[in-house]
């Protein structure tokens, strides 16, 4: 029996895909979770829902690929901290993604994260259609990192304010100017 633990376990860390076809008893066992996301971050899909709450987990899970926070809960989702530190790892940016509608239209806290991190500019593609076009939060935005200007309406990058703005945190940006 110790053997085929063992076994499996060597199986989820080389693909942890194959968890949807364990039984429940390994499908309950957090030691066998975290070996199949941390080879596969999408085995959280596969998980209970308990699990797809458990902060280790889905930190693993992120690590791996971060699109796999779409499985994450949505407690998960809708935490600010929990967030924040999912967005230290590469892999976390493409988590921003699947966070809750409420923390995508949250002004503060996108800029706390654009603060954090320099190419945290690019959770600005997923945050909420109204911020996107509130020209103040925008200011705001450009001023920490004005490569955010990339996921602007072309209305706003035609805005000399704006650009402007951009300009003034790297020349570089007139590739997104179009």
């Amino acid at each position: 029996m110790k053997q085929q633990k063992n076994i499996i376990l060597e199986a989820l860390r080389k693909n942890g895909y194959i968890l949807g076809s364990l039984d429940n008893e390994y499908k309950k066992n957090k030691r066998y979770l975290l070996e199949a996301v941390k080879s596969n971050g999408f085995s959280l899909e596969d998980m209970d829902d308990e699990f797809k709450n458990d902060k280790e987990i889905v930190i693993e899970a992120v690590k791996e690929d971060g699109f796999s926070f779409k499985y994450a809960s949505n407690k998960l989702k809708s935490d600010k901290e929990f967030i924040s530190e999912i967005l230290k790892f590469g892999e976390g940016i493409f988590s921003f993604e699947y966070v809750s509608e409420e923390l995508k239209n949250d002004k503060n806290f996108i800029l706390e994260i654009i603060k954090e991190k320099e190419n945290n500019f690019e959770i600005f593609q997923h945050i909420s259609e109204e911020l996107k076009n509130d020209k103040d939060f925008i200011k705001e935005v450009l001023k920490i990192n004005g490569l955010a200007i990339k996921y602007l309406s072309k209305s706003l990058k035609n805005d000399k304010e704006i650009l402007k703005l951009a300009l003034n945190y790297d020349r570089k940006i007139l590739r997104y100017i179009s």
